[in-house]
């Protein structure tokens, strides 16, 4: 299901791909905070692109996530990765820490 957030990223992104003329390049978008279902979000963000950027191919956009502070469930100790890394120290799943979220467009010149 597409939540309205995915909804206004997507919209977002679409103008800034519209207006700069991107259409064609390889596009990368790099997110950062707010998402502890990676997945779920990602295929919300791709449908809605989808609807957004008819003339794209959604599935060649590269979504990167940065990592960001998270807490071990296992041992309650602090670390830096990626949402859906396990903790360094024990091995157990984390919980990403609240961040503000950011998404980032990036793209290769031609």
């Amino acid at each position: 299901m597409v939540g309205m957030h995915e909804a206004r990223v997507a919209r977002t992104v679409a103008r800034e791909v519209e207006g700069r003329g991107l259409a064609g390049h390889e596009l990368r978008l790099i997110v950062s905070g707010g998402h502890a279902d990676r997945a779920a979000f990602e295929a919300a963000l791709r449908t809605q692109l989808a609807v957004e950027l008819p003339d794209v191919d959604v599935a060649r956009i590269e979504i990167v996530y940065r990592p960001g502070p998270q807490l071990c469930n296992g041992c309650a100790g602090a670390f830096i990765a990626p949402p859906g890394e396990r903790c360094p120290m024990c091995g157990s799943d984390g919980t990403p820490l609240p961040a503000p979220e950011r998404v980032e467009l990036h793209w290769a010149e031609r």
